[in-house]
């Protein structure tokens, strides 16, 4: 093939992509960093569109000073019985109706943005609010008016922290530790928790907690084995109903956890995720 065709050829190439870029902007249309949803317009966009808020509700859910928040009309939630709510190494009982705000801190790490997202854990209070807080930011202040007007404090809601990282077959998303809390260094008492949160309820719950390697794959057992995990032992576990599961100290690194259970039916059930201690 002579050069001027070549030319041409690529020329034609050029000019179609760039059409393409061109045409995606105009649609509003741009993907914001690995795990991240599709926004419409602005990256400062944080709402996740499969969300309705219910019409004509000041406290419906819907951008506000940096954050998505506020109450929706239908269930979004997982597809599985169990869902994690909220991990945290600190969470302070702050009374949403008296303080202005709420501080909620990291560990700095060396994955990029650090995605925010709370979620009532009262049953039939459909209430969530998503942020996302740029690489190296390690707090939110988190205003309390909306979780105020709703009704929901400390014990009602969970708050998640969550990153994204890139092994050889995908990129996997982890859960890094939260402290919640009213003002910096207002509380001491630091234990690592998770919450879940059941659809069903269930007749026992049982964590499988193991450090892992750079690739996600499990290295070595720190709770139960790879035939069961340690009975949580605090039932009832009621139906649509939260779940503390106390975590052990845990140094950095990252961690596979299992939290299973049984339903009244002997139905297992099941939960896996990821957590990253920065």
């Amino acid at each position: 093939m002579r050069a001027s065709s070549l030319m041409n050829c690529w020329n034609s190439f050029l000019g179609r992509f760039l059409m393409l870029l061109i045409l995606a902007g105009l649609n509003g249309l741009w993907i914001v960093g690995a795990g991240s949803q599709i926004v419409s317009g602005s990256q400062n966009d944080f709402c996740d569109p499969r969300i309705r808020p219910p019409e004509g509700d000041p406290n419906g859910y819907r951008m506000r000073q940096g954050r998505c928040e506020g109450t929706y009309t239908q269930q979004v939630r997982g597809s599985g019985i169990l869902t994690i709510a909220s991990f945290t190494q600190i969470f302070d009982d702050v009374d949403t109706r008296t303080a202005d705000s709420i501080l909620v801190e990291w560990n700095r790490h060396d994955f990029g943005s650090t995605r925010l997202q709370a979620v009532s854990l009262r049953p039939r209070t459909l209430y969530r609010m998503d942020t996302v807080l740029s690489e190296n930011t390690t707090s939110f202040q988190w205003p309390t008016d909306v979780l105020s007007n709703v009704g929901l404090s400390a014990g009602d809601y969970g708050v998640l922290g969550m990153i994204s990282y890139s092994t050889m077959r995908a990129t996997e998303r982890a859960y890094i530790p939260l402290r919640v809390m009213k003002t910096k260094d207002s509380s001491s008492n630091k234990k690592y928790q998770v919450y879940v949160y059941s659809l069903a309820q269930l007749t026992e719950v049982y964590l499988t907690l193991a450090s892992a390697k750079s690739d996600g794959s499990t290295d070595k057992y720190i709770v139960g084995d790879d035939r069961s995990g340690r009975p949580l032992r605090k039932g009832p576990y009621l139906a649509e109903s939260k779940i503390q599961v106390p975590l052990p100290n845990l140094a950095h690194g990252l961690y596979n956890v299992t939290i299973g259970g049984y339903e009244r039916s002997g139905n297992p059930v099941a939960l896996k995720f990821q957590l990253y201690v920065p």
